[in-house]
């Protein structure tokens, strides 16, 4: 997200797609403008530290896998899939839930270039971590197919 100088407008921007040097238009006050850095925002320890206590957790994003950083960045993970369910969620329902998860697998994106799917996201790894534990219903479905000790 940017902000427009001219007339303080929010401008949706996709840091992927844009490079330092590029061209942007407001598309509330037609302003020509320049992206002149792709700086991310950062947070203190004490920022990252009530987030750990709202359930987020902090990671690094290296520079070794993300070509275009200046640096390794500590961020807060978005990764994984969860679906969060109230303890008192009947069985039957949750295991139906993955059911549904599983009829439509092809049909639910997945991060390009890795091989999961949404029926990995049980397993935990970096795009699938498992902060939080699997409903009963969902644990047997997983169990009964395979997917899962």
């Amino acid at each position: 997200m940017a902000t427009c100088p001219e007339c303080d407008a929010e401008i949706e921007v996709d840091e992927f797609d844009v490079d330092k040097g590029d061209q942007l238009s407001c598309p509330e006050c037609g302003s020509n403008l320049e992206v002149v850095s792709l700086s991310p925002i950062e947070l203190e320890a004490t920022e990252f530290a009530a987030m750990a206590r709202l359930g987020w957790r902090k990671v690094c994003l290296p520079k070794a896998r993300f070509a275009r950083l200046q640096q390794d960045i500590d961020t807060l993970d978005f990764s994984g899939w969860p679906i969060y369910a109230n303890a008192s969620l009947p069985e039957q329902v949750a295991y139906e839930i993955c059911n549904a998860l599983a009829a439509r697998e092809a049909e639910i994106p997945w991060e390009k270039g890795t091989d999961g799917s949404a029926l990995h996201m049980v397993s935990e790894s970096d795009s699938t971590p498992m902060d939080v534990p699997l409903h009963p219903g969902a644990e047997r479905w997983y169990r009964e197919h395979g997917q899962k000790d």
